[in-house]
Protein backbone atom coordinates (compact mmCIF):
# COMPACT_ATOMS: atom_id res chain seq x y z
CA UNK A 1 0.00 0.00 0.00
CA UNK A 2 1.18 3.46 -0.65
CA UNK A 3 2.64 5.57 2.12
CA UNK A 4 -1.43 7.47 3.15
CA UNK A 5 -2.85 9.87 5.37
CA UNK A 6 -6.68 10.30 6.61
CA UNK A 7 -8.42 13.22 7.58
CA UNK A 8 -10.73 12.93 9.99
CA UNK A 9 -9.28 9.20 11.54
CA UNK A 10 -11.79 6.34 12.60
CA UNK A 11 -11.81 2.89 13.95
CA UNK A 12 -12.30 1.62 10.43
CA UNK A 13 -10.11 4.18 8.23
CA UNK A 14 -7.45 1.28 8.37
CA UNK A 15 -9.77 -1.30 7.58
CA UNK A 16 -11.00 0.79 4.66
CA UNK A 17 -7.61 1.08 3.01
CA UNK A 18 -6.62 -2.09 3.66
CA UNK A 19 -9.69 -3.28 2.05
CA UNK A 20 -8.79 -1.35 -1.32
CA UNK A 21 -5.82 -2.41 -1.42
CA UNK A 22 -6.75 -6.17 -0.89
CA UNK A 23 -9.20 -5.81 -3.71
CA UNK A 24 -6.36 -5.25 -5.85
CA UNK A 25 -4.68 -8.68 -5.55
CA UNK A 26 -7.63 -10.10 -6.03
CA UNK A 27 -9.12 -8.39 -9.05
CA UNK A 28 -5.42 -8.26 -10.68
CA UNK A 29 -5.37 -11.96 -12.13
CA UNK A 30 -8.86 -10.66 -13.65
CA UNK A 31 -6.99 -7.19 -15.05
CA UNK A 32 -8.83 -5.27 -11.98
CA UNK A 33 -12.72 -5.68 -13.81
CA UNK A 34 -14.80 -5.22 -10.36
CA UNK A 35 -11.86 -3.33 -8.56
CA UNK A 36 -14.05 -0.26 -8.88
CA UNK A 37 -16.91 -1.93 -6.87
CA UNK A 38 -14.61 -3.14 -4.43
CA UNK A 39 -13.23 -0.09 -4.00
CA UNK A 40 -16.41 1.58 -3.27
CA UNK A 41 -18.05 -0.66 -1.37
CA UNK A 42 -14.76 -0.40 0.92
CA UNK A 43 -14.40 3.23 1.18
CA UNK A 44 -17.81 3.10 2.85
CA UNK A 45 -16.42 2.04 5.85
CA UNK A 46 -14.52 5.00 6.15
CA UNK A 47 -16.22 8.34 8.13
CA UNK A 48 -18.28 10.32 5.74
CA UNK A 49 -16.38 12.76 3.79
CA UNK A 50 -12.82 11.43 4.94
CA UNK A 51 -9.88 12.51 2.84
CA UNK A 52 -7.38 10.55 1.77
CA UNK A 53 -4.20 11.74 0.84
CA UNK A 54 -1.52 9.15 -1.28
CA UNK A 55 1.73 9.64 -2.16
CA UNK A 56 2.65 8.78 -5.81
CA UNK A 57 6.05 10.07 -5.31
CA UNK A 58 8.35 11.73 -2.86
CA UNK A 59 7.26 14.76 -4.19
CA UNK A 60 4.28 14.14 -5.55
CA UNK A 61 0.86 14.34 -3.11
CA UNK A 62 -2.83 13.60 -4.63
CA UNK A 63 -5.55 14.12 -2.27
CA UNK A 64 -9.08 12.66 -2.82
CA UNK A 65 -12.30 11.20 -0.92
CA UNK A 66 -11.80 7.63 0.27
CA UNK A 67 -15.51 6.84 -0.88
CA UNK A 68 -14.39 7.84 -4.53
CA UNK A 69 -13.70 4.44 -6.02
CA UNK A 70 -12.56 6.00 -8.70
CA UNK A 71 -9.56 7.36 -7.09
CA UNK A 72 -9.24 5.59 -4.43
CA UNK A 73 -7.97 2.67 -6.02
CA UNK A 74 -4.13 4.75 -5.97
CA UNK A 75 -4.03 3.45 -2.47
CA UNK A 76 -2.61 0.40 -3.86
CA UNK A 77 0.67 0.83 -5.23
CA UNK A 78 0.14 -2.08 -7.49
CA UNK A 79 -2.63 -0.21 -9.18
CA UNK A 80 -1.06 2.16 -12.42
CA UNK A 81 -3.55 4.34 -13.60
CA UNK A 82 -3.35 5.27 -17.60
CA UNK A 83 -0.18 3.23 -17.09
CA UNK A 84 0.83 3.64 -21.06
CA UNK A 85 0.42 7.65 -20.40
CA UNK A 86 3.18 7.40 -17.68
CA UNK A 87 5.31 5.20 -19.56
CA UNK A 88 5.24 7.79 -22.52
CA UNK A 89 6.02 11.02 -20.52
CA UNK A 90 8.76 8.81 -18.70
CA UNK A 91 10.50 8.58 -21.79
CA UNK A 92 10.17 12.29 -22.55
CA UNK A 93 11.22 13.23 -19.40
CA UNK A 94 14.52 15.03 -20.46
CA UNK A 95 12.66 16.87 -23.20
CA UNK A 96 12.22 20.50 -22.50
CA UNK A 97 8.07 21.04 -22.79
CA UNK A 98 5.61 22.76 -21.42
CA UNK A 99 2.38 20.41 -20.21
CA UNK A 100 -1.46 21.31 -20.67
CA UNK A 101 -3.89 19.32 -19.07
CA UNK A 102 -6.88 19.93 -20.28
CA UNK A 103 -9.50 18.16 -18.74
CA UNK A 104 -7.73 17.69 -15.68
CA UNK A 105 -10.14 16.33 -13.22
CA UNK A 106 -8.65 16.56 -9.34
CA UNK A 107 -5.10 17.22 -11.20
CA UNK A 108 -3.15 13.15 -10.84
CA UNK A 109 -1.03 14.19 -14.08
CA UNK A 110 -0.58 17.70 -13.27
CA UNK A 111 0.70 16.52 -10.24
CA UNK A 112 2.90 13.89 -11.99
CA UNK A 113 4.01 16.05 -14.75
CA UNK A 114 5.72 18.36 -12.28
CA UNK A 115 7.25 15.97 -9.86
CA UNK A 116 10.88 15.12 -10.47
CA UNK A 117 10.51 11.61 -11.80
CA UNK A 118 8.68 13.24 -14.80
CA UNK A 119 10.86 15.84 -15.50
CA UNK A 120 9.19 18.84 -13.48
CA UNK A 121 7.20 19.95 -16.44
CA UNK A 122 5.87 23.96 -16.42
CA UNK A 123 1.99 22.56 -16.36
CA UNK A 124 -1.42 24.00 -16.85
CA UNK A 125 -4.46 22.25 -15.75
CA UNK A 126 -7.33 23.07 -17.07
CA UNK A 127 -10.74 22.02 -15.25
CA UNK A 128 -14.41 24.02 -15.76
CA UNK A 129 -16.70 21.66 -13.25
CA UNK A 130 -16.93 23.90 -9.92
CA UNK A 131 -16.78 21.46 -7.19
CA UNK A 132 -13.70 19.07 -8.94
CA UNK A 133 -11.99 22.50 -9.52
CA UNK A 134 -11.91 22.74 -5.76
CA UNK A 135 -10.08 19.41 -5.24
CA UNK A 136 -7.64 20.15 -8.11
CA UNK A 137 -6.85 23.98 -6.12
CA UNK A 138 -6.55 21.60 -2.90
CA UNK A 139 -4.16 19.22 -5.01
CA UNK A 140 -2.20 21.94 -6.48
CA UNK A 141 -1.80 23.79 -2.57
CA UNK A 142 -0.96 19.96 -1.88
CA UNK A 143 2.00 20.46 -4.18
CA UNK A 144 3.46 23.75 -3.63
CA UNK A 145 1.82 25.35 -5.97
CA UNK A 146 3.45 23.87 -8.73
CA UNK A 147 1.57 24.49 -11.47
CA UNK A 148 -1.30 27.02 -12.69
CA UNK A 149 -5.00 26.09 -12.58
CA UNK A 150 -7.49 27.21 -14.87
CA UNK A 151 -11.50 26.60 -14.59
CA UNK A 152 -12.66 27.28 -17.89
CA UNK A 153 -14.41 25.22 -20.63
CA UNK A 154 -11.79 23.82 -23.67
CA UNK A 155 -13.53 25.18 -26.63
CA UNK A 156 -12.84 26.65 -30.30
CA UNK A 157 -13.05 30.24 -29.32
CA UNK A 158 -12.02 32.13 -26.12
CA UNK A 159 -14.54 34.53 -24.18
CA UNK A 160 -17.53 32.75 -24.29
CA UNK A 161 -20.05 31.39 -21.85
CA UNK A 162 -20.29 27.38 -22.27
CA UNK A 163 -23.07 25.06 -20.29
CA UNK A 164 -21.46 22.17 -19.19
CA UNK A 165 -23.31 19.15 -18.18
CA UNK A 166 -22.21 16.22 -15.99
CA UNK A 167 -23.73 13.80 -13.15
CA UNK A 168 -24.99 14.80 -10.14
CA UNK A 169 -24.32 11.88 -8.47
CA UNK A 170 -21.14 11.59 -8.57
CA UNK A 171 -18.59 10.57 -4.89
CA UNK A 172 -16.04 13.06 -4.92
CA UNK A 173 -17.28 15.33 -7.82
CA UNK A 174 -15.57 12.98 -10.17
CA UNK A 175 -18.03 14.39 -12.80
CA UNK A 176 -17.34 13.65 -16.77
CA UNK A 177 -18.17 16.96 -17.69
CA UNK A 178 -19.22 18.09 -21.63
CA UNK A 179 -20.65 20.75 -23.15
CA UNK A 180 -24.54 20.63 -23.57
CA UNK A 181 -25.78 19.90 -27.00
CA UNK A 182 -28.13 21.06 -29.09
CA UNK A 183 -31.10 19.81 -27.66
CA UNK A 184 -30.50 21.52 -24.03
CA UNK A 185 -29.37 19.48 -21.28
CA UNK A 186 -30.44 15.88 -20.47
CA UNK A 187 -32.30 14.37 -17.67
CA UNK A 188 -30.86 13.57 -14.54
CA UNK A 189 -27.83 16.10 -15.34
CA UNK A 190 -26.49 19.15 -13.07
CA UNK A 191 -25.64 22.37 -15.58
CA UNK A 192 -22.51 24.95 -14.68
CA UNK A 193 -21.93 28.00 -17.00
CA UNK A 194 -18.37 28.19 -17.40
CA UNK A 195 -16.22 30.82 -19.51
CA UNK A 196 -14.16 29.30 -22.14
CA UNK A 197 -10.69 29.33 -23.34
CA UNK A 198 -9.18 27.95 -26.50
CA UNK A 199 -5.76 26.75 -26.59
CA UNK A 200 -4.29 29.05 -28.59
CA UNK A 201 -5.28 31.67 -25.39
CA UNK A 202 -3.43 28.97 -23.18
CA UNK A 203 -0.61 28.80 -25.52
CA UNK A 204 -0.14 32.23 -25.58
CA UNK A 205 -0.01 33.32 -22.49
CA UNK A 206 1.56 30.19 -20.50
CA UNK A 207 3.95 28.61 -23.16
CA UNK A 208 7.01 30.43 -24.48
CA UNK A 209 7.35 31.23 -28.22
CA UNK A 210 8.24 27.92 -30.57
CA UNK A 211 8.35 25.57 -26.94
CA UNK A 212 7.56 22.50 -27.02
CA UNK A 213 4.34 21.39 -25.82
CA UNK A 214 2.37 18.41 -24.67
CA UNK A 215 -1.34 18.25 -24.29
CA UNK A 216 -3.40 15.73 -22.41
CA UNK A 217 -7.14 16.18 -24.10
CA UNK A 218 -9.75 14.82 -22.12
CA UNK A 219 -12.60 16.98 -22.36
CA UNK A 220 -16.07 14.42 -23.05
CA UNK A 221 -16.61 15.20 -26.58
CA UNK A 222 -14.56 18.75 -27.14
CA UNK A 223 -11.60 17.45 -28.06
CA UNK A 224 -12.37 18.25 -31.82
CA UNK A 225 -13.44 21.65 -31.03
CA UNK A 226 -10.50 22.29 -28.69
CA UNK A 227 -8.32 21.16 -31.61
CA UNK A 228 -10.69 23.34 -34.36
CA UNK A 229 -9.05 26.40 -31.53
CA UNK A 230 -5.56 26.55 -31.87
CA UNK A 231 -3.23 27.36 -34.88
CA UNK A 232 -0.16 27.96 -32.88
CA UNK A 233 -0.04 23.89 -31.92
CA UNK A 234 1.65 24.01 -35.37
CA UNK A 235 4.13 26.75 -34.96
CA UNK A 236 6.23 24.06 -32.73
CA UNK A 237 7.05 20.51 -31.65
CA UNK A 238 4.05 18.87 -30.10
CA UNK A 239 2.86 15.56 -28.65
CA UNK A 240 -1.15 14.95 -28.13
CA UNK A 241 -2.48 12.27 -25.77
CA UNK A 242 -6.29 11.57 -26.54
CA UNK A 243 -8.99 10.12 -25.50
CA UNK A 244 -11.33 8.04 -27.99
CA UNK A 245 -13.58 6.72 -26.06
CA UNK A 246 -14.95 2.95 -26.94
CA UNK A 247 -18.99 3.83 -27.12
CA UNK A 248 -17.65 6.42 -30.54
CA UNK A 249 -17.69 3.87 -33.24
CA UNK A 250 -16.66 6.38 -35.79
CA UNK A 251 -13.58 7.50 -34.22
CA UNK A 252 -14.41 11.35 -34.84
CA UNK A 253 -11.18 12.31 -32.57
CA UNK A 254 -8.77 10.14 -34.09
CA UNK A 255 -10.34 10.70 -37.46
CA UNK A 256 -9.99 14.85 -37.00
CA UNK A 257 -6.42 13.79 -35.59
CA UNK A 258 -5.19 11.69 -38.68
CA UNK A 259 -6.59 14.59 -40.65
CA UNK A 260 -4.06 16.79 -39.29
CA UNK A 261 -1.60 14.41 -40.88
CA UNK A 262 -0.04 13.45 -37.42
CA UNK A 263 1.55 10.43 -36.97
CA UNK A 264 -0.73 8.67 -34.24
CA UNK A 265 0.00 4.88 -32.63
CA UNK A 266 -1.52 3.24 -29.40
CA UNK A 267 0.51 2.07 -26.56
CA UNK A 268 -0.24 -1.25 -24.40
CA UNK A 269 0.19 -1.08 -20.88
CA UNK A 270 3.68 -3.31 -21.69
CA UNK A 271 5.15 -0.27 -23.68
CA UNK A 272 4.40 -2.04 -26.78
CA UNK A 273 3.46 0.92 -29.67
CA UNK A 274 1.04 0.02 -32.56
CA UNK A 275 0.85 2.43 -35.14
CA UNK A 276 -2.32 3.77 -35.88
CA UNK A 277 -3.10 4.61 -39.90
CA UNK A 278 -6.48 3.62 -40.06
CA UNK A 279 -9.92 3.73 -38.53
CA UNK A 280 -10.09 0.27 -38.24
CA UNK A 281 -6.76 0.35 -36.24
CA UNK A 282 -8.18 2.18 -33.60
CA UNK A 283 -11.74 -0.04 -33.36
CA UNK A 284 -9.26 -2.98 -32.63
CA UNK A 285 -7.83 -1.18 -29.62
CA UNK A 286 -10.91 -0.27 -28.42
CA UNK A 287 -12.78 -3.32 -27.30
CA UNK A 288 -15.34 -1.97 -24.42
CA UNK A 289 -17.58 0.42 -24.91
CA UNK A 290 -17.79 1.72 -21.41
CA UNK A 291 -14.12 2.71 -21.49
CA UNK A 292 -12.30 5.59 -22.97
CA UNK A 293 -8.52 4.70 -24.84
CA UNK A 294 -5.68 6.90 -24.39
CA UNK A 295 -3.96 7.28 -28.10
CA UNK A 296 -0.35 9.44 -28.82
CA UNK A 297 -0.39 11.82 -32.00
CA UNK A 298 2.96 13.70 -32.83
CA UNK A 299 3.91 15.66 -36.02
CA UNK A 300 6.38 13.58 -38.63
CA UNK A 301 9.68 14.15 -38.46
CA UNK A 302 9.57 15.69 -34.81
CA UNK A 303 11.33 14.79 -31.70
CA UNK A 304 8.18 13.26 -30.38
CA UNK A 305 7.44 11.28 -33.32
CA UNK A 306 11.36 9.81 -32.87
CA UNK A 307 10.83 9.09 -29.40
CA UNK A 308 7.87 7.20 -29.79
CA UNK A 309 9.63 5.19 -32.51
CA UNK A 310 12.21 4.67 -30.04
CA UNK A 311 9.87 2.91 -27.94
CA UNK A 312 8.38 1.32 -30.17
CA UNK A 313 12.24 -0.51 -31.50
CA UNK A 314 12.98 -0.52 -27.36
Amino acid sequence: MRPVTVDPNGPLSFVALRGIDLAEVVTRPLKHHGFFKLARWCGRLAPPGQRCTVELAPDALFSMRTADPYWSRLVSERFDYERATALILHCIADVDYVFIDAGANFGYWSVLATSCRFGAKPTVAIEPVGETFRALEENRQLNGDRFTTLKRALAETAGEEVIIEYPASVVGARAAAGAVGANGPREGLETEVVDSISLDAVIEEHVPPGHPVVLKLDVEGMEIPALRGSSRLSERDWMLIYEDHGNDDSCSTSEFVLDLGASVCFVTETGEVHPIRTLDDVRRFKPWSRLGYNFFAAPPGGAFERRLQEVRLG
